[in-house]
This record gives C-alpha cells, sequence and structure tokens, in this order.
C-alpha cells in the first residue's frame, strides 16, 4: 500500500499542520459532540495535509470504510476520549513544565500509557525530554485497528512537536513557540506569535481586569 505510507508521510514531514489541522480541534470539542464530529474533523484534517490530488481521491474511501468500521463499534466513544486523554498529556507536560507551572495529576498518571503506546510501534530516533523513555516510531504496515493506528502516528507528530531528536534533550521541538495552553480558559491553541500567552483578546482582558481586582482586595 504505497500511497498508504505516502500519505502517513505527510504527517511526518509537516507534524505542525496535523497538529493544527486535526490535534487542536479534537481537544476543543465538547465530549458530547465528540463521537459524531470525529469523522468529518479527521476526513477534513487529511485532505487539508495531503497535496498530491490523485492519491487523496485514492486512498479517501479506503480511510473512509476503515474508519467507519471502527467508529460503529460499541467501544468507540471511549476510545476516542481516550485518544483526545493521551494526546491532551503530551501536550501538557512540556508545555506546562517549560513554563514552571505543576503539571496535572490527570497528565502525569497518562505517562505509563503513553510509554506503552509508544512500545508499540516501530522505533526510530528520539527522546521525550526527560519525561519517559526514548521513542520516536513509525509503523511500516496499516494496523487492524484504525483507531489504534490514528493514535500511534498522531503521538509521534505530537512528539516531535516538543521533543527532541537526535537524542540530544537540550534541543526542544517548534511546539513550544507555534502552541500554547490559555491560562484563562485553559484550551490548547496555535500561537500567532511566539510570545502570545492567551488564546484570544477576551480571555487576555478577562485575566488583567481579575489581576486589578485581587489587587484591589489586597489593599482592602
Amino acid at each position: 500500500m504505497k500511497s498508504y505510507s505516502n500519505l502517513w508521510s505527510e504527517v511526518f514531514a509537516n507534524p505542525l499542520k496535523w497538529f493544527s489541522s486535526f490535534v487542536i480541534p479534537l481537544m476543543n470539542i465538547s465530549e458530547e459532540d465528540l463521537l459524531n464530529n470525529f469523522r468529518v474533523l479527521f476526513m477534513d484534517a487529511w485532505e487539508n495535509i495531503y497535496q498530491c490530488q490523485m492519491l487523496r481521491k485514492q486512498a479517501r474511501k479506503g480511510f473512509e470504510t476503515r474508519l467507519d468500521a471502527c467508529l460503529n463499534k460499541p467501544e468507540a466513544q471511549e476510545r476516542i476520549k481516550e485518544l483526545r486523554i493521551v494526546l491532551k498529556a503530551m501536550i501538557e507536560i512540556p508545555l506546562l513544565d517549560k513554563a514552571g507551572h505543576q503539571i496535572p495529576e490527570t497528565a502525569q498518571s497518562m505517562i505509563p500509557r503513553i510509554e506503552e503506546i509508544i512500545s508499540e510501534s516501530k522505533p526510530r530516533i528520539a527522546s521525550w525530554c526527560g519525561y519517559g523513555e526514548t521513542y520516536y516510531f513509525e509503523s511500516e504496515q496499516p494496523e487492524n485497528d484504525f483507531l489504534k493506528e490514528i493514535l500511534s502516528h498522531t503521538a509521534q507528530a505530537v512528539a516531535e512537536m516538543f521533543y527532541s531528536v537526535g537524542g540530544d534533550e537540550s534541543v526542544d521541538g517548534p511546539g513550544f513557540e507555534k502552541i500554547g495552553i490559555c491560562p484563562n480558559c485553559q484550551i490548547i491553541f496555535e500561537k500567532k506569535r511566539k510570545d502570545q500567552e492567551y488564546c484570544s483578546t477576551r480571555c487576555q482582558q478577562t485575566m488583567a481586569v481579575r489581576r486589578v481586582r485581587e489587587k484591589q482586595k489586597k489593599i482592602l
């Protein structure tokens, strides 16, 4: 399935684009809409990242068939929830740690699960900057379980966004300059500037007002 490998290679070649097209929207879908919107979200992200129209057209039906087979199973909702929890932990740990903030226990508790997911894939070169064991992986053949496959490849894209490549733990990935967690609403967003702290002007103003009120309380 050469076209299959080429399609996933587009994700590896441009992890930021996959992050923007798939991961960030996935993080911000409401839980009640997660299952209903997952199929459209994934296929739209896939078409956005893959530039070869002919191969994209050839592969689309196959991907839709495999995805529908997974989404029609009773456990699909819980599987997608887990996918989102794992990816969120992989984002929170490096961003919050680098900013000097406390890492939530929910994220810390996912480290063994993340390492389990990584260990099931073919190892290449990289390290998770001290948060877990070395991993950077690829799959030579498509999995029978398409949701598992999506999680494995998307986890790799997240790893490439934040973690060092080539075993040099002193090198940060581009995710630290491109991705943020809003201090006000806690959503994950793509930065327009590397020093952008809030997801929107509204959240920035809300936090500014909150700080003023807290300062006034201390004076009184």
